[in-house]
């Protein structure tokens, strides 16, 4: 059962990157096994938690074949236009702006 309104980054270290690489496609999902969680950067948080995801040498990682359909492809935090000047050098956070034409 998935819970809703969670969210966690990974981070994969340069040391180890060459083993993990082939293994890892962007927008699938993965079961992972004999990894660490840390408290994050305070520098650089992506998403909502104190905590990240660290990849060792010794993480397994399985494809999750058959995800839910509910399963989030992305999580990101809205922010008004007007919180924009309050964000400027700001590094704790990526800041992007979505435009309809």
């Amino acid at each position: 059962m998935l819970a809703q309104g969670n969210s966690i980054s990974a981070q994969i270290f340069p040391d180890i990157n060459e083993i993990f690489e082939p293994l890892l496609t962007e927008g699938k999902i993965y079961y992972l096994a004999y990894y660490r969680v840390n408290q994050r950067n305070k520098i650089y948080r992506p998403v909502a938690n104190k905590f990240a995801i660290s990849f060792t040498r010794w993480t397994k990682v399985e494809e999750y074949l058959e995800p839910p359909s509910s399963f989030p492809s992305y999580v990101y935090t809205l922010k008004s236009f007007n919180e924009f000047p309050s964000l400027v050098d700001k590094k704790d956070s990526f800041i992007g702006t979505i435009s309809v034409l």
